[in-house]
This record gives C-alpha cells, sequence and structure tokens, in this order.
C-alpha cells in the first residue's frame, strides 16, 4: 500500500501598513481607511504577527486618552506588543503629544522575541516618560523627546530588564527627570545629544552594556551628567561636559 504525503508550503506572514489619518485620540473603534488613529492604528498592528509599519504624515498627534493601566492600548498609553515600526515625517514636523495624559505615551509590553522601532518624530510634553522600552529590541532612530516628565520625575526615554537598544541620531531635551535611564538591559548610542535635562542627563543601573559614540551630553547643573552604577559604560569620540560618577564596581572606559 502507497502512503500518499501532502506537502502544504508554509506561507510566510505578511507585513501591513497601517496609515494614520487622524490627529486626536477617540474611544478605538477600529482602524478604517479615512478615520484611523494612532492608537487604533496600533491596536490593529498589535493584532498581526507579521513586522507591521504605523505611518504618521507631519501635525501634532495627541495621545490623552485616559488610561487604567492595561497593556492593550485601549487606554492610557500606546503599548507595542507585536513587531511594529512607528515612522513619522521627521523630528521637526511629527509630534505625538502626551499633554494630560498622566501616562508614558508610548510603551512596549512584549518579550524576548519582541522587535520594534520608532523612527523621524518627536515625543512631547508627557507628565511621565516620553518612551518606556521593556523587554525586547528596540530601534530609536531621528527622533527627539522633548519637555517630557513632571516635577523632578520622569526620565525622556527609560529602558527596563532585558532590553536591548539602540539609538541613533536622536536629542533628548527638557526632561524633568534623567535624559535616558538604562536599568539592567542594554543601550548603544550613537550620533546623540543630551542636554538640559532637569536631574541628570544619562543614569546606568547595572546596565548589561552601555556605548556612546559621537555623542553630545551636556550637563544642565550640579548634577552629574553621567552616574554609572554596577556597570561599564565605553564612550568614544563624545563630549560629556560635567562630572561624571561611577559607583557600585561602576566603571567609565574612554575609548
Amino acid at each position: 500500500m502507497l502512503a500518499s504525503w501532502v506537502l502544504i508550503a508554509a506561507t510566510p506572514a505578511v507585513a501591513f501598513d497601517f496609515i494614520v489619518t487622524r490627529y486626536d485620540d477617540p474611544v478605538p473603534d477600529g482602524c478604517l481607511v479615512a478615520d484611523c488613529s494612532i492608537r487604533e492604528a496600533v491596536i490593529a498592528a498589535n493584532v498581526d504577527l507579521a513586522a507591521d509599519r504605523v505611518w504618521l504624515s507631519a501635525g501634532v498627534y495627541q495621545v490623552n486618552l485616559a488610561g487604567s493601566f492595561e497593556d492593550n492600548a485601549a487606554t492610557g498609553d500606546i503599548d507595542l506588543v507585536q513587531n511594529v515600526e512607528i515612522v513619522g515625517a521627521g523630528a521637526t514636523m511629527t509630534f505625538i503629544d502626551g499633554t494630560g495624559l498622566g501616562e508614558t505615551p508610548i510603551a512596549t509590553a512584549g518579550n524576548l522575541g519582541l522587535v520594534t522601532a520608532i523612527r523621524n518624530l518627536t515625543v512631547q510634553n508627557s507628565a511621565s516618560s516620553g518612551l518606556l522600552l521593556s523587554t525586547g529590541t528596540h530601534t530609536v532612530e531621528d527622533c527627539g523627546f522633548r519637555d517630557n516628565g513632571f516635577g523632578s520625575t520622569g526620565p525622556g526615554i527609560a529602558t527596563t530588564v532585558q532590553s536591548v537598544v539602540t539609538i541613533r541620531r536622536t536629542t533628548v531635551v527638557g526632561s524633568a527627570g534623567v535624559g535616558l535611564s538604562v536599568a539592567q538591559g542594554s543601550a548603544t548610542v550613537e550620533n546623540s545629544t543630551f542636554s538640559g535635562n532637569g536631574n541628570q542627563e544619562i543614569v546606568l543601573n547595572f546596565a548589561a552594556a552601555f556605548s556612546c559614540t559621537h555623542c553630545t551630553v551636556l550637563a544642565s547643573d550640579a548634577d552629574p551628567v553621567l552616574t554609572v552604577i554596577g556597570a561599564t559604560a565605553s564612550l568614544a569620540n563624545s563630549i560629556f561636559a560635567g562630572a561624571c560618577s561611577a559607583v557600585s564596581g561602576g566603571a567609565i572606559n574612554s575609548l
């Protein structure tokens, strides 16, 4: 008796482009062609397993729908839980504004396999962090983070445990707290500027790895421009203007 075998080729996942067509932040009810907010676009991208893209044009996109601290982007912060890339028209033309939100406008909530990218836009006026990157691999390119945080807290960019982050050609200014916080994850920073942030410019807290190449980092007050706690900061072709501090086994390696 002959056995018959049917070979079924696996169909590769197809990525989609979601084009945002409105600038406000309504209660999400689907990303339609002529009626799609950035929140609705990300929710749609989160459903898909492929690496989708969310496209923003020039203008100010409000992210201010009151949140309940869930991780599905339905309210509050816009959670990236699947592989997704958010692309604007340029850091001086596309703005994500978190005025009145009370949470980080964009945050990742994923696993070790999560891959995200944020490109060509500015995040501003959040009462919390400008961007929160947790477990996964993340890229931030050609972006700005301006005037985020409240009082003396709220970093421009915060990264957490098991995050692998690459930051290129990005400016972080005016944060109420730290400009860049790297906690236990790793970060590679290139051609970027941190200046005028209210607390410190860069803080490494037991970071797995950190390097800064072609960076300009300027202290705005007497606080250290760089604090390294239990980690090693490798710096090359960069300007760090201000005091540096290395504690709890921390070290600064000048390349």
